[in-house]
């Protein structure tokens, strides 16, 4: 079981929630509910990834919020209204291969997993996967 555990690990990201426009598509039109920059060096490649608050939560446009996660390009300090660290699962194929074998554990000495990790690392994936054992304990228990 802890060769199958450690081939999820997770990355730090930095999320920024802000009104800086320079963080977005330079065309508006371009705009979408998600964002990404990307910026490749000789030596180093990023990518940024924007979401656009207001058009995800339908808030007033007369007030641009957006949320930056690992921005490549400064954030002016007034356009910043929080910072926060999150650690996020990484899907590489390790990961990929750890979801199929945790999934042919599933019940195992009555071990179960759950957790958006299992799934493609959204809220609702994290859901998903406890519905799912939630159901699989309930046809276990009735066998």
């Amino acid at each position: 079981m802890k060769n199958t555990l450690i081939k999820f690990t997770r990355e730090k990201n930095i999320a920024y929630t802000h009104s800086d426009k320079e963080q977005m598509p330079k065309e508006k039109k371009c705009w979408s509910s998600w964002n990404y920059l990307y910026k490749k060096s000789d030596n180093d490649s990023r990518v940024a990834v924007t979401y656009w608050m207001n058009k995800l939560q339908h808030i007033d446009n007369n007030i641009p919020l957006f949320v930056t996660l690992n921005p490549i390009s400064p954030i002016p300090k007034d356009n910043i209204y929080d910072v926060h660290q999150f650690h996020h699962p990484v899907f590489d194929q390790a990961a990929i291969d750890g979801q199929f074998e945790l999934n042919h554990m599933q019940g195992y000495q009555n071990i179960w997993f759950c957790g958006a990790y299992l799934r493609y690392g959204f809220h609702e994936d994290g859901v998903w996967s406890a519905a799912e054992v939630s159901k699989k304990i309930i046809k276990s228990d009735q066998s």
